[in-house]
């Protein structure tokens, strides 16, 4: 599962603890005897959620000041939804 996680998330730092946060939180992922049991709190799964979303927003914008070019945005996205995809595909399982 964690080489699941970690293929899917690629380069990205913050994706992976937000989607095991919210996979522990729906309880898809049972971490109740587990260390890492605070990340099915709310709070975590706020905390990661932000986290990984101004990491995404701070790539976009400097994608987007060094090249302007639509397609890479478009680009970026579909690699982060698919990215979420599979981690989600991975940790389910």
């Amino acid at each position: 599962m964690a080489f699941g996680v970690g293929v899917a998330a690629g380069l990205r730092s913050l994706s992976p603890p937000a989607v095991v946060a919210w996979a522990a939180h729906l309880g898809w992922l049972n971490l109740s005897d587990s260390p890492l049991r605070f990340m099915a709190s709310t709070i975590a799964v706020v905390i990661f959620s932000l986290l990984a979303v101004f990491e995404l927003s701070l790539e976009i914008r400097t994608r987007l000041v060094a090249a302007l070019h639509i397609k890479d945005i478009f680009v970026a996205l579909l690699e982060d939804l698919v990215a979420i995809g599979l981690a989600c595909f991975f940790v389910t399982r």
